[in-house]
């Protein structure tokens, strides 16, 4: 049902390259101003492995736990030896699989993500469905600002130093 317009109404726009307006902390304190105690439960459990949401038996939960986790495995069973000939494998899968760095693995893995839920976001626009899809998106976000080139880089050659000296030593 929707019933949140003022709240959705004010929440600043989201864009996939764009900054981050505001943390999902910030997000969740000003939700808890207007849902109620047992929606906020369900909102706050698309962070913690949607158990509380799904549990509650609601649908797009569901959906986003199995989207994600047919994503994964379908990264995984990809990366097997000669997984092409014998696994289909989705479409968003393959432009993750298919990067040049982690970085960019990473941000593909994330656009993935963040495409889906733009698919649902028609769903129920002043809807708990759509102060969870703003919350994953808030969390996709914050997960690609903690990205640091510089010091993935770093710690990439770190590790491979020492693995190199442990070879070679």
């Amino acid at each position: 049902m929707d019933k949140y317009y003022y709240l959705v109404a004010s929440l600043p726009y989201l864009k996939f390259d764009a900054e981050v307006p505001m943390s999902s902390g910030s997000f969740l304190e000003e939700c808890a101003k207007w849902v109620p105690e047992d929606e906020m439960r369900v909102l706050t459990g698309f962070g913690d492995g949607q158990d509380e949401a799904v549990a509650e038996g609601r649908v797009f939960a569901g959906e986003w736990r199995e989207f994600e986790m047919t994503l994964r495995r379908a990264i995984v069973r990809a990366k097997e030896p000669g997984a092409s000939e014998r696994t289909y494998v989705p479409d968003a899968a393959k432009g993750v699989l298919g990067a040049e760095n982690p970085l960019v693995m990473e941000e593909r893995y994330e656009r993935a993500k963040w495409d889906f839920l733009e698919g649902k976001a028609a769903d129920g626009f002043f809807s708990i469905n759509a102060l969870a899809i703003y919350y994953l998106k808030l969390r996709i976000k914050e997960r690609l600002a903690a990205f640091n080139k510089d010091e993935g880089e770093k710690f990439f050659y770190n590790l491979c130093e020492v693995k190199d000296e442990q070879t070679n030593g």
